[in-house]
């Protein structure tokens, strides 16, 4: 029987992250694929997008000597929010201005943005 014990995930710029949905287990299917799921506070919390490396310690159990190797699994995460799914401009209210007028102060919603987290800055000129 192998034990996996896990280390740490590396990200793509090389610094070590954790993950918030304290998953770090693992389980190989048909396949041999590994799937994980990740939240918004993942991303916000610096796992945006790149080829991270979950790092493990695999050994055989009751080995003696310990029989362990280290097991490097590779992760492409893309980015949800480049681009975003979809932003949607709010409804814009044709106004009046007389150009005698000193200024004109103009307010409107927000844009919506799918997924929410996702940061978007917006100018108009």
């Amino acid at each position: 029987m192998l034990t996996y014990n896990y280390e740490f995930l590396l990200a793509p710029d090389q610094t070590t992250v954790a993950p918030n949905n304290n998953d770090n287990s693992f389980d190989f299917d048909g396949a041999k694929t590994m799937s994980t799921t990740y939240s918004s506070s993942d991303y916000t919390g610096g796992m945006s997008g790149g080829l991270f490396t979950y790092k493990y310690f695999v050994c055989i159990s009751g080995s003696s000597p310990p029989n362990c190797v280290g097991l490097d699994i590779p992760q492409l995460m893309v980015d949800p929010c480049n681009p975003p799914t979809s932003i949607v401009q709010p409804a814009l209210t044709n106004q009046e201005y007389t150009i005698v007028d000193l200024e004109l102060s103009y307010t409107h919603d927000d844009y919506t943005v799918d997924p929410a987290y996702c940061d978007v800055a917006v100018t108009y000129t």
